[in-house]
């Protein structure tokens, strides 16, 4: 009887370790590869939003603005702001909320200096974890300013794949220590965050922006911005009757 615990006791430990090695061989068989995160921004990025209409609810300077992105028609889509604080804005507000939003750009229109992609260094790609579906990476940020993209030690980045859905969920960007990014500026501490989704028919969308800076310049003027803008209700060819 000894002999038979012991020998089932031994079966159970050697199927333990054979499970574990099959288990850790089959996770380094289908380990997401850098390129593959690189394909899924680049699919994000291709994506053409021209045909849809989303809403938007952004605040900044302790005010929130929600309207309607709509589609995009003759090359031009406009922005049409509903509400300033839960109320109808005035004829000024419209005027002054138009003059600093600048039409809605084609899909075949925009700077790659300012996609996702378009901010990960080259090769800084790497993998940390890997759990239930979800892998996420860290990767040395790019950032412009008054000129090309660069490298920023004091920046590190992060990212989250979905390894079922093919996209990356989320984007996280932040300072490590305070830097210099030109003559007389100096930016304490600076957090990104942006957020995306996959529609049940295949399309990747944004679901939000969040960008927060606090900085000095010229060591005298203290500066803190932010502002987060979250996307929702995304419609193919129509547009909304009102805001959710």
């Amino acid at each position: 009887m000894k002999n038979a615990q012991q020998h089932f006791r031994f079966r159970n430990l050697s199927s333990t370790i054979l499970s574990f090695f099959f288990l850790s061989f089959s996770s380094s068989l289908c380990a997401v590869e850098p390129e593959d995160v690189l394909s899924a921004l680049r699919e994000f990025e291709q994506t053409s939003l021209d045909d849809w209409s989303y809403e938007f609810e952004k605040t900044k300077e302790k005010k929130t603005y929600r309207g309607i992105y709509l589609p995009v028609i003759n090359g031009q889509g406009n922005i049409i702001l509903k509400t300033i604080d839960g109320r109808e804005p005035t004829e000024k507000e419209r005027e002054e909320f138009n003059k600093n939003h600048s039409p809605r750009k084609p899909s075949d229109d925009k700077n790659n200096e300012e996609s996702p992609s378009g901010m990960i260094a080259s090769n800084s790609l790497i993998l940390e974890t890997s759990r239930d579906g979800f892998s996420t990476f860290v990767f040395t940020p790019l950032l412009t300013f008054n000129g090309p993209p660069k490298p920023v030690q004091a920046i590190t980045g992060s990212l989250l794949y979905d390894e079922s859905n093919k996209f990356v969920k989320h984007i996280h960007i932040i300072s490590t220590k305070p830097f210099k990014p030109m003559r007389g500026v100096k930016i304490k501490n600076m957090q990104l965050k942006l957020e995306f989704d996959r529609l049940p028919d295949g399309t990747l969308v944004p679901l939000s922006n969040d960008m927060q800076v606090s900085a000095t310049a010229f060591f005298v003027v203290n500066v803190t911005q932010g502002q987060t803008i979250h996307f929702k209700n995304y419609l193919k060819r129509e547009v909304p009757s009102k805001i959710e």
